[in-house]
């Protein structure tokens, strides 16, 4: 099968007004929704047998992060501007309508560039920057029952932080940061099993800049990095996993020579993972194996040309289709939502016994 089979045509959302951006997508059963922000407003629209819904305004803000719950309920942590404070907020959706916003962060600094996800308990578990002590520092929080907890992260220091849940309880959360303020970016992440460890150096980049961590766990508990790495002035895509004890050693997965930036991951049911990152005027996917240092194939062009992306969301479905949603300039000077899928790169093979008598 041609890569031109594996994906759908780029289709313009309809019903959203011009310069949407920040897409944040998330799948539950067959439905796809996505949340984007427009002149500091959030709209969010439902994609249900290819047919996308209007666009319905939810709150007012922006960076929004986005989850589905195994019972189909919608939760959007996002950043919004009040009183003179910039603090982090959440609302849900029932299905019909949309919460009132909820305060999360709750800071006299600035918190902005939000991470939600799931925890194995069914519990929200968020992670933000904050400059309440004067510096970009990392925030972990979590919503029990009907009120969030926060607090700082124990050599926490850094910025644009990516977070994710081991079905063991296991968490892990990245971010960048200098270990001196002369020094390039660094990848960095700690692990909590009741406390939070001492933060692992993952990208070890220490004469270029490695920033924009994301983070994806397997259903098995295989934690993945992605990230943008400084190398002879373009960015690449570099990757690296959890092992026993340590972090691998970090890999290129984009086309070497060629700038790439907006690192996307996500993993499938398989734990195949699905690096997706804008090359130039196009969208590239690679899919990583699930065992550890295995061949992985070459990337393979997503989309056509679509000049000036500036914000791209991925996700993997329950049916293993990936789902991706950009923004870019569709030759005004505004920008357009894009929207295509692709199709699994694993199926589930069928054998029927051989019966003999």
């Amino acid at each position: 099968m041609t890569t031109a089979n594996l994906w759908s045509n780029n289709s313009l959302i309809a019903n959203t007004a011009p310069d949407g951006h920040e897409p944040a997508l998330a799948a539950s059963g067959t439905r796809l929704d996505a949340v984007w922000s427009n002149n500091k407003t959030l709209y969010h629209a439902t994609l249900t047998d290819g047919v996308w819904s209007a666009a319905v305004r939810m709150a007012s803000g922006e960076q929004p992060t986005l989850l589905a719950a195994p019972d189909g309920t919608l939760h959007c942590l996002f950043v919004n501007w009040f009183l003179d404070a910039c603090q982090v907020y959440y609302v849900f959706w029932n299905g019909a309508t949309w919460s009132l916003p909820e305060a999360v962060s709750r800071t006299p600094g600035l918190s902005t560039h939000p991470t939600l996800t799931l925890g194995p308990e069914g519990a929200l578990h968020a992670a933000w920057e904050d400059t309440t002590p004067g510096y970009a520092t990392i925030y972990y929080g979590t919503r029990q029952a009907v009120a969030w907890t926060a607090s700082p992260v124990s050599n926490g220091r850094g910025s644009f932080p990516a977070l994710g849940i081991a079905r063991g309880g296991e968490i892990f959360l990245a971010w960048q940061d200098r270990l001196t303020a002369t020094s390039k970016f660094e990848i960095f992440c700690a692990i909590n099993n009741g406390t939070w460890s001492t933060p692992e150096n993952v990208s070890g980049s220490a004469n270029t800049h490695s920033i924009y961590p994301r983070l994806a766990i397997s259903e098995t508990g295989a934690a993945h990095l992605v990230w943008q790495e400084e190398q002879e002035g373009l960015f690449v895509i570099r990757h690296a996993d959890r092992r026993a004890s340590n972090w691998s050693q970090p890999s290129t997965v984009s086309t070497p020579g060629v700038d790439c930036r907006l690192a996307r991951l996500a993993i499938n049911r398989q734990g195949y993972c699905q690096v997706v990152w804008a090359e130039g005027a196009q969208l590239q996917h690679r899919a990583l194996p699930s065992m550890p240092d295995a061949a992985c194939g070459t990337p393979d062009a997503i989309s056509g040309v679509c000049e000036g992306i500036s914000d791209l969301a991925t996700c993997i479905a329950q049916t293993d289709q990936l789902h991706a949603l950009w923004s870019g300039y569709s030759g005004a000077d505004t920008r357009q939502l894009y929207y295509l899928q692709r199709q699994p790169i694993f199926k589930h093979a069928v054998f029927l016994p051989n019966i003999q008598r």
